[in-house]
């Protein structure tokens, strides 16, 4: 869908189309960081140990480089507990779609996409047709497989983000519509999460799934009418958005039968996402006046372009994959802020 088109669906859905639209050009200093962190956890091996653990180096359970996540146990012996040894490890995740651009609506903390690292859970949709994988080489598969695994990563927070915003819609007296279609968007992210690691799944060769996602204290709810259209802002109406044109974006390009089926799908309910948010800030701010309407106006202008990360390369012919490029992904996204997100945010807070 081309950035004109998207703005006029937006404008009708804030009620707007009929108002003139001005383009804004990006500000140079717009920059976002997204990236997987590394988390350190204590993890133990069974096995014959009598007196003392061997040294963490000669643990192969322990020192792997998965695809999507590398661990790194600390050096030195381990520690005896109940027959175990148990060690500490640094996990690490790779952010296979750079640090610029996301997918779907995932759960942000502290601005950064809330992300579970994988697993071999079983995420498989068997319905979904196989990838072509004869002209690939192992070195490309494996490619392919760590950027579907970071999309599945990102779609699966989404799942927790839809159902947070249900429960702050619930305790905000939102229209029914909008707590049903929040509901209905929490399954859709559910079906991209499992396609994504259905494709990532196939082009490894080897059952990639989440593991559990780290909340914490992520699921806060927003405290006030306010607080939770801002939340809206962020996540829906610039994050969602931008994602979308990037997903629109890897469709263009891609020439698989499978990879395309699933992203007809993806953008197709994305589509439905977006326009959601942009609804559900309207009527936050028909429900709570200017108080509402001043929050929107400060998270809309805090939106940044995303930039490129220096990820691992994608060759270009990869697209026919559905895997395109970062900094392609971050372009198409930035120009989305721009002549999209901006000219109807300052039509909705006028």
């Amino acid at each position: 869908m081309a950035t004109n088109d998207l703005r006029r669906r937006l404008l009708i859905a804030i009620g707007a189309a009929a108002l003139p639209v001005a383009a804004h050009a990006l500000d140079s200093a717009e920059e976002v960081e997204v990236c997987m962190e590394s988390e350190v956890e204590t993890q133990c091996v069974k096995g014959l140990f009598l007196f003392e653990c061997p040294d963490s180096s000669e643990i192969e359970e322990i020192n792997r480089d998965d695809i999507g996540q590398t661990q790194t146990p600390a050096p030195g012996r381990g520690e005896l507990i109940n027959g175990e040894c148990c060690y500490e490890v640094t996990v690490t995740g790779t952010c296979a779609l750079g640090c610029g651009c996301a997918h779907g609506r995932p759960l942000l903390r502290e601005a950064h996409p809330l992300l579970a690292g994988l697993s071999h859970a079983s995420w498989i949709d068997e319905a979904l047709p196989q990838p072509a994988l004869a002209d690939l080489t192992t070195a490309e598969r494996g490619r392919l497989a760590r950027f579907w695994a970071s999309v599945g990563a990102h779609e699966h927070s989404s799942i927790a983000a839809f159902h947070r915003a249900s429960l702050e819609l619930l305790a905000h007296a939102a229209p029914e519509k909008l707590i049903a279609a929040t509901q209905r968007a929490a399954l859709d992210e559910a079906r991209h999460a499992r396609h994504a690691f259905t494709l990532a799944s196939r082009f490894a060769g080897a059952t990639i799934g989440p593991a559990a996602l780290p909340l914490g204290g992520a699921m806060e709810l927003a405290n006030d009418l306010p607080a939770l259209a801002a939340r809206v802002v962020s996540e829906g109406c610039v994050e969602e958005t931008m994602s979308l044109l990037a997903a629109e974006r890897m469709l263009a390009g891609a020439q698989d039968p499978a990879v395309r089926l699933v992203l007809t799908k993806l953008v197709r309910d994305e589509r439905r996402h977006v326009e959601l948010a942009w609804k559900t800030v309207k009527w936050a701010i028909a429900a709570g006046g200017r108080p509402v309407s001043e929050a929107v106006a400060v998270a809309f202008a805090e939106a940044r372009a995303p930039v490129p990360h220096d990820a691992e390369p994608l060759a270009p012919r990869l697209a026919a994959w559905g895997a395109v490029a970062d900094e392609q992904l971050v372009a198409v996204a930035g120009h989305g802020l721009a002549v999209v997100i901006r000219p109807v945010a300052s039509q909705l807070t006028a």
